[in-house]
């Protein structure tokens, strides 16, 4: 089974102490990963993954996925175009960011993240008319983030230093104030780590 058409983790869930055990297997061959960092930035293309399918726009979502999954985002979003539907997520909210497991499978390293939101969610038709019920509610959604396991996380560099994108003063944040890139060497968190499956557990 390829990581992508994931069914879920070895088990339905996994005991933290299983979670520890494989973060520090992993973290004994990729040193830059970090939890903390690792959930900011899965946050991070939760949300931009929700407001492009918001807008439409499946090829903005495409760097941030693996290919199978970007064909069904874009499929989803290619099916509501056919019905001259939009889909309206309004005023998200992202009130927890857990990891709930932590495997390997065929030689990829799987962090399993469950995001509790809340937003409106419906649609407009091509007059203009809303289409179900527009208000707000909470939801939950689990995404498996993945990467090869020799693919190593970026470092984040020393608060003092200078950024590595754009050589601006070093400041004590994770991202950098002047270009908005993360202050980490080698290759960006999004390049490394891709989002490889979305279940929502439940419904908006």
């Amino acid at each position: 089974m390829s990581v992508w058409d994931r069914g879920g983790p070895p088990t339905d869930y996994q005991s933290g102490a299983e979670i520890e055990g494989y973060l520090l297997d992993m973290g004994a061959r990729d040193p830059g990963f970090e939890l903390g960092s690792f959930l900011r930035e899965a946050q991070g293309v939760f949300e931009d993954v929700t407001r492009n399918w918001s807008e439409m726009d499946a090829d903005a979502s495409r760097p941030f996925m693996l290919p199978e999954l970007w064909d069904a985002h874009r499929e989803g979003i290619d099916a509501m175009r056919a019905e001259a539907l939009r889909p309206v997520v309004e005023r998200l909210a992202v009130q927890d960011v857990r990891l709930v497991g932590a495997w390997l499978e065929d030689a990829w390293d799987c962090l399993l993240v469950r995001f509790t939101a809340s937003s409106t969610d419906y649609k407009l038709n091509r007059r203009g008319k809303k289409v179900g019920d527009t208000s707000e509610r909470a939801w939950v959604e689990e995404w498996t983030f993945a990467k090869p396991m020799t693919d190593l996380t970026p470092v984040s560099v020393p608060p003092g230093a200078h950024c590595p994108n754009c050589g601006a003063p070093g400041e004590g944040t994770v991202r950098c104030p002047y270009c908005g890139q993360l202050r980490t060497t080698g290759r960006g968190f999004r390049e490394v780590w891709k989002a490889a499956s979305i279940e929502e557990l439940y419904t908006r």
